[in-house]
């Protein structure tokens, strides 16, 4: 698995269930715009191609500002990505939002959008100087759809703008760049998903489409976790106001069955968290948690506390990525 894929499932690592109930799906809403560089500018999700399993987005600017956990954790990721000041790149710096997807395939595709400040010549400079990258590989240049790529290590990204940067696996770039180069800057995730991704005032927003991706249920040692069956939509929404993390959400069953199941399996796996978290310092307490079946849905809610988030993150978080 590549760096780029082990560091986004770390920003995931932070996320429980979803926000909001699912809607009904309709037809995706099309964006125009009349320059393509500004209408990726004004509107990343253009790029990304139609049906994610996983879609979601990070206001990384509003995590580095916040000083907390959320700085932490967007410090933490910076050293995972392929390239850094060798090509006048810093995340924390340069990147002040990113916006993703992931798509089942063959295997596991992903594609994320960066948004925020990018040189393009100090990365063709270092591609053509061939310097090595902080990664340990080096940074190769190619042509695709008319378009700059550059390869570190399996990932490739190109910089769409100076303000624009799209990187993923490679599937899932081509079909990106090929949208780019057919004209097809229009956004192709249904409305009820965008509803979710642009929440105001959110520090992430991540959207789960398991309908036709169905996931069964696991066990991890001796816990089980089984409210994944029947699972069809999970959202999620987070905040990093005091004192901590905030999450609340709702997963969208296919019966109300399986959704009074699934509500008493996140019950008992939050109690169970909550009973380790009074004897070990490596798992944070969850406050306030809240699963709470509606029909179909079920809706989630917790806080974590920023300190030990926080100390959750310095014991544990180098041994998960």
């Amino acid at each position: 698995m590549s760096r780029f894929v082990r560091a986004l499932g770390g920003v995931l690592i932070t996320v429980a269930l979803a926000c909001g109930g699912a809607k009904d799906a309709k037809s995706p809403t099309e964006v125009k715009g009349v320059d393509p560089t500004d209408a990726i500018d004004a509107d990343p999700v253009v790029l990304l191609p139609s049906a994610p399993v996983l879609a979601g987005t990070f206001d990384v600017r509003m995590m580095v500002d916040q000083k907390g956990s959320g700085a932490q954790l967007a410090t933490l990721l910076e050293q995972y990505f392929p390239i850094g000041a060798e090509a006048g790149f810093s995340a924390s710096r340069d990147v002040d939002r990113v916006t993703f997807a992931s798509y089942q395939t063959q295997g596991l595709d992903v594609v994320a959008v960066l948004s925020g400040r990018f040189d393009a010549d100090k990365l063709s400079q270092a591609a053509k100087a061939h310097t090595p990258t902080k990664a340990g590989g080096l940074i190769v240049e190619s042509t695709y759809a008319d378009r700059t790529l550059y390869t570190v290590n399996n990932v490739g990204f190109t910089v769409m703008s100076p303000k624009t940067v799209l990187c993923g696996t490679e599937n899932a770039m081509r079909r990106a760049l090929e949208r780019v180069k057919d004209g097809r800057l229009k956004r192709a995730f249904f409305p009820w998903v965008m509803e979710t991704l642009e929440t105001k005032g959110a520090a992430f927003a991540v959207v789960a489409d398991l309908a036709n991706q169905p996931v069964q249920p696991v066990s991890l040692g001796f816990v089980t976790v089984t409210f994944v069956q029947g699972l069809k939509v999970a959202r999620v929404l987070g905040d990093l106001q005091p004192p901590g993390l905030h999450v609340a959400g709702t997963a969208t069953y296919d019966t109300e069955e399986n959704a009074n199941a699934g509500a008493q399996n996140m019950t008992r796996l939050g109690g169970m968290a909550n009973a380790f978290a009074k004897i070990s310092s490596n798992i944070p307490q969850l406050r306030d948690l809240k699963v709470e079946p509606k029909k179909t849905d079920v809706q989630v809610s917790f806080a974590l506390d920023d300190a030990s988030l926080r100390d959750l993150l310095t014991k544990t978080a180098p041994q998960l990525f």
